[in-house]
């Protein structure tokens, strides 16, 4: 990641927190030579930019708590947005279901999107199910790295 942004920033180590939230995001993009306060991994929301979920396969639950899990990620964005507008946030999955062969099937990627995706980058890098990279994902690393860009400036 760190070879994908501007070399005025930095990325962070993983579960890192905003100084003044309960919450510890997977990464953050601080500015370069940005310190976390002594003895903790937590920035200075002054020096942060960007906060990142990242999943190693989505985020699961059944159909009644699905929207419910999903709004508490876009919660803990949205806690830290609300008093800091220069931070910015993405949810990444590496694996997810999308677009089901089965009717009435969960399409979870879709349902990330309905919720989170309202506000924030929600991007997939491959079908769980199928197993690959389908047509529809093969540009979302891509699509991921122009969004976190795009938040930076």
């Amino acid at each position: 990641m760190s070879k994908e942004i501007p070399k005025s920033y930095q990325v962070t180590e993983p579960n890192s927190y905003i100084t003044g939230f309960p919450v510890e995001y997977d990464l953050l993009i601080v500015m370069k030579g940005s310190k976390p306060e002594k003895y903790t991994r937590s920035f200075d929301p002054k020096d942060v930019r960007l906060g990142m979920e990242l999943k190693m396969n989505g985020i699961y639950g059944s159909r009644k708590d699905l929207e419910k899990n999903n709004q508490k990620v876009k919660n803990t964005f949205d806690i830290v947005k609300k008093e800091h507008s220069h931070i910015n946030f993405v949810y990444l999955t590496f694996s997810e279901v999308t677009n089901p062969k089965r009717a009435g099937s969960i399409d979870y990627l879709e349902k990330n999107k309905d919720v989170i995706g309202k506000d924030y980058g929600v991007f997939c890098l491959s079908d769980s199910r199928r197993q690959t990279i389908t047509a529809e994902l093969e540009n979302d690393w891509d699509k991921y790295v122009e969004e976190i860009n795009r938040s930076l400036k």
